[in-house]
């Protein structure tokens, strides 16, 4: 079973590697456009179906937000199922463990002044270990 971290590093360096800022962690500063890749929303430990390890790690995707049509247009680019830029496309060529289920959790993020700073989504990935 690959371990979780190990993981969570494949989806970072894979995103990292198709030109977007990616973490692994929550940075002190949010660059646009990135993605945060965070701990496992799930964990399987003893999949029946595959008899193996599965886990969903939720991906955070932030574009800038300084027009929100710009923004919206942006957001949906990294969204597309194939081409360049498809973030879709980036994290299921890691391998045929990875699978994106759902995209979900579309909103704006403020700052403390109540400012919008990004557009953003969590992207879904459907791992087997």
């Amino acid at each position: 079973m690959a371990a979780i971290s190990t993981t969570r590093t494949a989806i970072k360096d894979a995103i990292a590697a198709s030109g977007v800022r990616a973490f692994d962690y929550a940075p002190p500063n949010l660059p646009t456009p990135c993605v945060i890749v965070g701990l496992p929303s799930r964990y399987n430990p003893n999949d029946t179906l595959s008899d193996t390890a599965s886990f969903t790690i939720p991906c955070t995707l932030y574009v800038g937000y300084g027009d929100n049509r710009a923004a919206e247009d942006q957001l949906e680019s990294y969204l597309n199922t194939s081409g360049d830029g498809s973030l879709i496309a980036t994290i299921e060529a890691i391998g045929g463990n990875y699978q994106v289920s759902a995209v979900r959790d579309f909103g704006v993020l403020e700052n403390a002044s109540g400012q919008p700073i990004a557009l953003g989504c969590v992207v879904e990935v459907e791992v087997l270990a």
